[in-house]
């Protein structure tokens, strides 16, 4: 009898922690399955950015001095063409998608945020902070070829930073926008170590 009553007991309990050990495994399989299905969900929904668009950026100075930087991403080259006092929305077969209307303390600011420039002026290279620069392009408008000349060469070596190109949109007049440009700072050394000019004279 007691013999039986142990059997009894002892299935019993074994019944009770295969429901158990069942449950948990059943549990533990379903969470595991979700845990993978979320984290298969999550890499789908990183974004995937391939080579920015093409794109034209007019920038309107005073005096109407308007330049036309094209940024071909493709091929990792700059155009930076001399627009004189037309604003193009076609010229030269390079599109103006943007345009930034920069006073020269703006101008002069972005300058100095990337370090001045290095203009060659008498056989030696001297060192121009922006104000120093807007008041020579103020004083003779054929400083401005070497002035873009020097600004592209800056940025092939140092480059150019987001928070640089969010300061230039807070401070200008621009139909532009920071999710437009947030790709470009790691690809501008490399285009403007390319750069083409177009209309310039040296």
């Amino acid at each position: 009898m007691k013999l039986k009553k142990y059997f009894k007991t002892a299935l019993i309990l074994f019944l009770a922690m295969s429901v158990f050990f069942g449950i948990s495994y059943l549990y533990l399989y379903k969470n595991m399955q979700y845990e993978s299905k979320s984290a298969e969900k999550s890499e789908e929904n990183i974004p995937y950015y391939d080579t920015p668009q093409n794109c034209g950026v007019v920038f309107l100075l005073e005096n109407s001095v308007n330049i036309l930087i094209y940024l071909d991403f493709e091929k990792e080259i700059s155009y930076i063409i001399d627009m004189g006092g037309s604003v193009p929305k076609n010229d030269f077969g390079y599109t103006a998608d943007y345009k930034i209307k920069l006073d020269y303390y703006t101008a002069s600011s972005f300058i100095d945020r990337i370090g001045g420039i290095d203009i060659k002026t008498d056989g030696e290279n001297l060192r121009y902070t922006g104000i120093q620069v807007c008041d020579c392009v103020r004083e003779d408008a054929s400083f401005l070829p070497l002035v873009m000349k020097s600004v592209c060469e800056k940025i092939s070596d140092v480059g150019i930073s987001l928070e640089d190109l969010v300061f230039l949109i807070k401070n200008s007049d621009t139909d532009m926008t920071v999710p437009v440009c947030f790709y470009w700072p790691e690809r501008l050394g490399s285009l403007f170590s390319n750069a083409i000019f177009v209309n310039w004279e040296f």
